[in-house]
């Protein structure tokens, strides 16, 4: 008799299941993101956030637990120190899935799987638009007065400046503006100030002398230390990134058409990034 079942096999004996399981969590903890099929991409999922579940609670009893699922000691180490206490407030939810082009050959659909790094961001409901009925001609011309003089002064810009804003107090994020006003990277959204002024500080420790990593090229390279890693986006466009040390994402980029306008900007991204100014909007 078939019974429902609430998980796929994958083709695979429970033994050779686990053990896909076990290798395919430990290479998303390693690298925060994985490319495979939408199946076992969903299979991961669920596999993956009861780790991560558990090892949001740091005592004996769960690093013996998670300790039989990850077996490198540093990956291990990185789950409990780093990864694990950026989801304490977040009730599931720690990765999501991106899909992508079908796999040639097989046709199969594939897949990203990733760890999130932004915090949760409650939906509000959006304000009736102003039909401006009643208004006088007089107000109108005062406004558009007032806007082109807020952007006139957006606009103008001294120097490099990590520009701090906030939503609400509760929600912030930095952008670095070069002297044209171009924003070269920024932040996902943060919970307080205090972590947002904690990535300026390691994008400018580390910003000046990372190396540049492509990862659409066919080329291996094992770069070790902080990186520019330069990748394609979903809607076809080139972005980079960068990563401290330890593998943390402290800075994105906008989308650039080619790759070699990743590699100007992220030029231009060392030769100002320790000089520019904080300031808070």
């Amino acid at each position: 008799m078939n019974h429902i079942k609430s998980f796929s096999s994958l083709n695979r004996t429970k033994a050779h299941r686990k053990a896909l399981y076990r290798n395919m969590t430990t290479s998303l903890l390693k690298y925060g993101k994985i490319e495979t099929t939408v199946v076992k991409a969903k299979e991961l999922k669920k596999f993956a956030e009861k780790i991560l579940t558990r090892a949001r609670v740091k005592n004996l009893h769960n690093i013996r637990l998670i300790s039989k699922v990850i077996q490198e000691k540093d990956i291990l180490k990185k789950l409990f120190d780093e990864i694990a206490p950026r989801y304490v407030g977040r009730n599931g939810g720690y990765t999501r899935i991106i899909k992508l082009k079908k796999r040639k050959g097989d046709g199969a659909d594939m897949a990203y799987i990733e760890l999130l790094t932004d915090e949760i961001q409650t939906t509000k409901r959006k304000k009736r638009k102003d039909t401006g009925v009643g208004k006088s001609v007089k107000s109108d011309k005062s406004a558009d007065v007032k806007d082109t003089q807020k952007s006139e002064s957006a606009v103008k810009l001294t120097s490099p400046q990590f520009q701090i804003s906030s939503k609400n107090d509760e929600e912030f994020k930095y952008e670095l503006k070069d002297a044209d006003n171009n924003t070269l990277i920024s932040c996902d959204v943060q919970k307080d100030k205090t972590a947002v002024t904690g990535l300026i500080e390691s994008v400018k420790k580390y910003g000046a002398d990372a190396k540049t990593v492509n990862l659409d090229s066919d080329e291996e390279v094992n770069v070790t230390g902080a990186k520019y890693e330069i990748y394609s986006d979903k809607d076809g466009g080139v972005k980079y990134r960068l990563k401290s040390e330890s593998g943390e994402i402290i800075a994105v980029s906008s989308v650039y058409k080619t790759t070699e306008d990743c590699v100007q900007a992220i030029e231009k991204l060392k030769s100002i990034v320790k000089t520019a100014e904080v300031n808070e909007k």
